[in-house]
């Protein structure tokens, strides 16, 4: 199988829902965040025996990671989708004041100190897996999908060089030193599932607008840039 990992609320369960051909994101409407409170195992789509387990990655409810991470060491998977959003992932919160890091008088700071801690979180969950990652002993690959490139697209440099060069990207560069010589194979995609505002729970409350310009045809680019990446994953795995 493939597991599909990365912090609550980055959009997991919607692009598994996508590889699985439950959804169709270019025709389906957006919805809003549901949080993912149990694993969930789906057939991927046009491959036979091949199942995408999909988990839940909200802090308390990662009960299962030590588990998974020994799984990986023992290559019980063929590959890894970590899923991160720079930090812009959906909260349980109907309205802002209500979460904890709401601050009155102070509103403005509210989405930037969020989107940062939340980015945080990203890295938590890779610093809890780099070990097990680097142990592995069998052939695996990792996907690593950055989604809701609408919202931060105006700070496309920006983000490209943190998932590169950054604090994300050190890690991962220092993964494919450890593993060099091994039979890995590591690989980033840019996409956007679903073009619209980053806002509280049910769409109470928008904290911040999609890019100005972000069109439907950035959006099918995005989606097309990452269905060539499974592409690159599946020669990948064909190599002796």
């Amino acid at each position: 199988p493939i597991l599909i990992l990365g912090p609550g609320g980055t959009g997991k369960s919607t692009l598994a829902r996508l590889l699985t051909g439950d959804a169709n994101v270019l025709l389906d409407p957006p919805g809003y965040y549901e949080p993912t409170v149990t694993a969930e195992s789906r057939p991927l789509l046009g491959e036979t025996g091949i199942e995408l387990v999909d988990v839940p990655g909200q802090a308390h409810r990662q009960y299962e990671l030590g588990k998974l991470a020994t799984a990986l060491v023992q290559g019980d998977y063929r590959g890894v989708i970590l899923v991160v959003d720079y930090g812009y992932h959906a909260i349980e919160s109907e309205w802002k004041r209500d979460h904890r890091l709401y601050e009155r008088g102070k509103a403005k700071e509210f989405v930037p100190k969020l989107v940062a801690e939340q980015r945080q979180e990203e890295i938590a969950l890779l610093d809890k897996l780099l070990p097990s990652l680097k142990a592995i002993t069998g052939k695996l690959w990792v996907l690593v999908v950055v989604l809701k490139e609408d919202l931060w697209v105006s700070e496309q440099a920006d983000v490209r060089h943190y998932y590169a060069e950054g604090d994300w990207g050190r890690r991962m560069n220092e993964l494919q030193q450890a593993l060099n010589g091994k039979p890995f194979f590591l690989h980033t995609a840019y996409a956007c599932l679903h073009i619209q505002n980053y806002t509280t729970r049910g769409g109470r409350e928008t904290l911040k607008r999609n890019t100005a310009g972000y069109d439907a045809i950035r959006q099918r680019k995005s989606l097309a840039d990452l269905l060539q990446a499974f592409d690159a994953l599946r020669a990948w795995e064909e190599q002796p």
